[in-house]
């Protein structure tokens, strides 16, 4: 009989290509359309231009672990593991935090929010990239920085722009997921490949 802790898998046929794949916290639609019209209105003149690309609402997320290659054949064996890890974290709250240009405001790629969570992010994310290597995916090499995309830039800008006030907002993790992504002329498009309780208590 299934626990309520279980990985719930949606994989279908996956082919045998590798996937282009990440770990992430799902947000939910009525938290992203509440960013997205507070930002929207805030910030007018920044998202007319035509390098701008506004996230699709139902994209948001908060990213754990990327894997550019992920082994189709894996993927039954990963999700298994990670349902194990993720059982281990009871759900926790995580608070939206000021507007950021990312990487940096120099070189700016993204307009993302930050996110605070106690560092209960960071511990989970090395916990998660750690059992990835276990499966020659690669290790992260750069500093783990919890962040919402807003949008993304075409092409990278100086990011002179001031930014307005926060859109301070907390919410509960309950779940994290393991998506596929995939690209076309209209950007990325996530499907969940599995879903992975947190504990309740």
């Amino acid at each position: 009989m299934k626990t309520a802790n279980q990985p719930k898998l949606t994989t279908g046929k996956l082919g045998t290509q590798p996937l282009r794949a990440f770990i992430g916290i799902p947000i939910e639609l009525s938290l992203a359309e509440a960013i997205y019209h507070y930002y929207q209105a805030a910030l007018p003149t920044i998202f007319c231009p035509k390098n701008f690309r506004w996230t699709k609402l139902d994209n948001f997320h908060i990213t754990l672990k990327f894997i550019a290659a992920l082994d189709s054949a894996l993927v039954e064996t990963l999700a298994g593991q990670l349902g194990e890890l993720v059982a281990e974290q009871a759900c926790f709250n995580c608070q939206l935090k000021e507007p950021q240009w990312f990487p940096n405001k120099h070189k700016a790629r993204l307009l993302v929010l930050s996110v605070s969570s106690g560092g209960i992010l960071p511990a989970l994310a090395l916990r998660i990239d750690q059992l990835c290597q276990q499966w020659q995916i690669p290790k992260e090499t750069k500093p783990f920085r919890p962040h919402l995309t807003l949008a993304r830039l075409k092409q990278p800008i100086h990011g002179d722009q001031s930014l307005p006030a926060t859109f301070i907002q907390a919410f509960d993790v309950n779940d994290i997921k393991l998506y596929q992504s995939t690209m076309d002329k209209e950007g990325s498009h996530y499907k969940a490949l599995a879903t992975f309780p947190l504990s309740q208590g």
